[in-house]
């Protein structure tokens, strides 16, 4: 009687087993692959998206000790502006802004006094904290934007190499250096489809205990050694400066 249990009860564990792996496996997902994407989403429902918000792969560095380190990526931020179709008291509305981050006082109101002009620009690159201040004044007119741009944290580490991203026309894309070179890589159109769960576990499992799974498609990563390139850069422009080696 008791060995006639025993198959069902390997049999109900390892469905358990699989039910918790299944459970973590999504939880990883959500919280470390898709992370940024549900907060995206969150900010939405508080904060207006500057459409589709601005999306680029990163490109790293990586030290001698294989760790890999930022070199150009995303930064967070929002904008402030105003709906003259909507705003009924400029001088309210300064008002109230100003307790919570300072304005330029002439250009808000240059701006405000283009009637029946949906959309101006009064400040950007405003933190969260002041951005959700802003918006829970619940001004009608006061629009708060969630935006991204791009940023470069080591400076001018490798600033020639790496490149930029600018406008031609209409297009905003890589410029020059790796930017440009890698573009299709880089690039990415914000509008990301359904994937489905299952399909994504057993597809991308192996690549997710990577040293640097950290990295999502689209990523690239340089041989460039940040501590290396920076003594280098020191030289030649001492050389370029003095004209001789210090």
């Amino acid at each position: 009687m008791r060995s006639s249990f025993l198959p069902r009860i390997r049999i109900i564990s390892i469905f358990l087993f699989l039910f918790v792996l299944i459970i973590l496996s999504r939880l990883y997902f959500i919280q470390i692959v898709h992370g940024e994407e549900y907060s995206e989403r969150a900010d939405r429902q508080y904060l207006k998206p500057a459409g589709s918000l601005f999306d680029r792969g990163s490109i790293y560095f990586e030290d001698k000790d294989g760790t890999l380190i930022s070199a150009a990526t995303l930064k967070n931020g929002y904008t402030l502006s105003i709906n003259n179709k909507l705003l009924k008291d400029p001088v309210k509305a300064h008002s109230a802004i100003e307790k919570i981050i300072d304005i330029d006082d002439e250009s808000f109101f240059f701006k405000a006094g283009k009637k029946d002009d949906p959309y101006e620009e009064i400040l950007r690159k405003m933190g969260e904290e002041d951005a959700v201040a802003i918006k829970n004044l619940e001004i009608k007119g006061i629009d708060v934007i969630k935006e991204k741009w791009r940023f470069y944290p080591g400076f001018n580490v490798g600033s020639r190499m790496l490149g930029f991203v600018g406008f031609q026309g209409n297009e905003y894309a890589g410029r020059y250096g790796l930017e440009r070179q890698y573009e299709d890589i880089l690039k990415r159109d914000g509008d990301r489809k359904d994937i489905n769960f299952f399909a994504e576990v057993f597809s991308n499992l192996s690549q997710n205990f990577k040293k640097d799974s950290l990295r999502t498609k689209g990523d690239i990563v340089t041989t460039i050694e940040p501590s290396v390139q920076t003594f280098f850069q020191t030289i030649i422009n001492g050389v370029q400066k003095n004209g001789i080696l210090n």
